[in-house]
């Protein structure tokens, strides 16, 4: 594992920069290499350039032209050197992790033969072991991910035989003036370099992809002559001894229980000699509280209502001293700003997110600010006292009344009831001292109760006016147009105007008048001649009872004809009418009423 955070080259203190700028923190070797960052590349061979790696493994894989210097400078940990690297050169050193760590020197002539088939000149390959198969497979393991997720991620899809196993690196040059890609698989090494023969810069957009674009092109096309060379079968094998493990990402030791309980466990592969064997002991647990924004550890007195829930995982302070970890610079990048470093805070620093103690200056601090109200959200001035680490809020229910606690937070706001009343809010410091109140806000009138009993009968007439209209309006018109209208308003205008359209309804009571004269015959009128002539002149009173079946009831009509007649007229004219009128007239108001409720049924 290392730091990519600010870095100065220890010889000279000139500052180091990854291309791109900016810094990722706790980064594992696979993963800078992966992504091309320059911090932890330099930083790895500083751990090793006294083991003289020059010597040991570029000289014997044909980099002929370094100088001393070279091989101190660790600036050649990114490809800088005095005199530079030939195509040739570079592309040797790739072929030799392709070889399983074998250094085979590259080739222009194979043999020559007379034209009588005598050889004249054979290459005798020579081959030098430099890396173990192991060492090997595990710098290829590592370049496959360059084509996988880093700076060359996509270049399999721009290629007609995108399974073939390749693993590679890209790289540039100061002031944008070189780029290069070397990638190799298990049958052969392919380079491409881009420049001027003179120092000169290239066009500094997309240069680096339109490199890859130009390898890709060159490797589809010789595939298609030579797929025998080109489109191996197999991948690179994996030799034995070979294993994997899960480390801790930050010390690349074995996986502690905190460490795992966080989040910070990682897997890799490993040479099986050099697993690591120790166990992380990077970190530590513990209660911690927020001053200022900066996560400290809490202390004997801090209020325990701002602990943060749950505790907290920190970095010990002995494993920052130990790698070095002591500028604020340093320490404000060291944690990856994704996934489960989140959960992880650093105990010391001056650097953003940590809090380099709790110094105690004896005094209460400050009071908050002003308290305002924001619906449900009472919000108020953050304390000017350097040691706050939370805040409790009040309420008095008027303003006689004392203060009681409401609630506490470690931000600057609090969601609240909304209920009436006066709130006022207390800083608390690290060691448990509080402020005094801040100036008061007042929610609507405390103290004052008589309006509120009005809005309670306020809405008791408000339903009242709702459910009248609507139960009156609905049954009172449906009974009273059919029995009143009938029985009420036909009798009294029937005679007067009905005789008009007597005539047009004449096809029912014509019948009526023939049977009159049987009650001449009867027995019973038999012995008084004198009503008889009266039947005569009946015609002017006959249209009378006629109009009668129409509103379907006889008895009123019948004693109009006696203003006109004598009682013993009245009363023959009753018992006619009752026995031969209203029968008709029943009939035509069942016959009216089945009308009716037809056209209903329709």
């Amino acid at each position: 594992m290392f730091a990519d955070v600010p870095y100065e080259y220890p010889t000279t203190g000139d500052e180091l920069n990854n291309y791109g700028g900016g810094y990722k923190g706790f980064v594992s070797a696979r993963y800078a290499l992966a992504k091309s960052y320059n911090i932890p590349a330099v930083k790895a061979y500083n751990e090793i350039v006294d083991e003289n790696p020059a010597d040991k493994y570029l000289e014997n894989m044909g980099f002929d032209a370094l100088t001393s210097g070279d091989k101190q400078y660790l600036s050649a940990a990114l490809g800088s050197t005095a005199n530079g690297v030939t195509i040739e050169e570079n592309t040797n050193g790739y072929a030799t992790f392709g070889n399983n760590g074998t250094f085979v020197d590259a080739y222009m002539i194979d043999k020559i033969e007379t034209k009588d088939g005598d050889v004249i000149y054979e290459h005798e390959k020579k081959t030098k072991e430099v890396f173990s198969e192991q060492t090997s497979y595990l710098t290829i393991d590592m370049m496959r991910d360059v084509l996988n997720y880093g700076t060359a991620a996509g270049l399999k899809n721009q290629l007609t035989n995108p399974g073939v196993d390749w693993a590679g690196k890209t790289g540039t040059s100061q002031d944008y003036k070189d780029t290069w890609f070397v990638a190799t698989n298990p049958n052969v090494t392919m380079s491409m370099w881009m420049g001027y023969d003179f120092q000169e810069q290239l066009n500094r957009y997309g240069y680096s992809s339109r490199n890859t674009g130009l390898w890709a092109d060159v490797v589809n096309a010789v595939s298609e002559i030579r797929p025998e060379l080109m489109v191996p079968d197999e991948d690179f094998e994996r030799p034995s001894g070979i294993v994997s493990r899960s480390y801790c990402a930050t010390s690349g030791l074995l996986v502690s229980d905190l460490c795992g309980s966080v989040g910070l466990a990682e897997s890799d592969i490993y040479n099986e000699d050099y697993v690591p064997s120790e166990r992380d002991d990077s970190l530590m647990n513990g209660d911690f509280v927020r001053v200022k924004g900066n996560l400290a550890i809490a202390g004997a007195n801090t209020p325990s209502e701002f602990i943060i829930d749950g505790g907290g995982v920190t970095l010990k302070p002995e494993f920052l001293e130990e790698n070095g970890y002591d500028t604020s610079e340093e320490l404000r990048h060291l944690l990856p700003e994704t996934g489960a470093w989140s959960n992880v805070t650093l105990p010391s620093g001056d650097a953003s997110g940590v809090s380099e103690g709790v110094s105690d200056d004896g005094q209460a601090p400050a009071a908050p600010g002003g308290v305002s109200a924001n619906g449900s959200t009472l919000s108020w001035g953050e304390s000017s006292s350097n040691d706050v680490v939370g805040y409790r809020v009040y309420r008095a229910s008027t303003p006689d009344s004392g203060f009681s606690l409401v609630g506490s937070t470690t931000s600057t706001s609090l969601n609240f009831s909304g209920s009436e009343g006066l709130y006022a809010v207390r800083a608390v410091d690290y060691f448990g001292e509080q402020s005094g109140l801040s100036s008061a806000l007042t929610i609507g009138n405390p103290g004052a109760p008589e309006p509120e009993p009005e809005p309670e009968s306020d809405p008791e007439p408000a339903p009242e006016p709702e459910p009248e209209p609507e139960p009156e309006s609905d049954p009172e018109p449906a009974p009273e147009p059919e029995p009143e209208p009938e029985p009420e308003s036909d009798p009294e205008p029937a005679p007067e105007p009905e005789p008009e359209p007597e005539p047009e309804s004449d096809p029912e009571p014509a019948p009526e008048p023939e049977p009159e004269p049987e009650p001449e015959s009867d027995p019973e009128p038999a012995p008084e001649p004198e009503p008889e002539p009266e039947p005569e002149s009946d015609p002017e009173p006959a249209p009378e009872p006629e109009p009668e079946p129409e509103p379907e009831s006889d008895p009123e009509p019948a004693p109009e004809p006696e203003e006109g007649n004598n009682e013993e007229q009245s009363s023959e004219t009753d018992t006619s009418g009752n026995q031969g009128e209203p029968s008709e007239a029943s009939s035509t108001q069942e016959s009216e009423t089945e009308s009716s409720d037809s056209s209903t049924e329709e």
